[in-house]
């Protein structure tokens, strides 16, 4: 789970080392994991943005 900017910078440098991993391997399924993590936490701050401009 991501929940901190910090956090979420250090998932994305990782998911930019791994973005050409080959279909199959370990790299391939970090990157499909950490994939899922980084659209789940900008969903949750997009929820959260609108939900305090509201």
């Amino acid at each position: 789970m991501i929940t901190t900017p910090l956090q979420y910078h250090a998932v994305a440098s990782r998911i930019e080392q791994i973005k050409d991993a080959d279909a199959g391997t370990p790299a391939a399924e970090e990157l499909r994991i950490l994939t899922k993590l980084i659209v789940k936490f900008v969903a949750e701050q997009n929820t959260a943005n609108a939900v305090r401009k509201a």
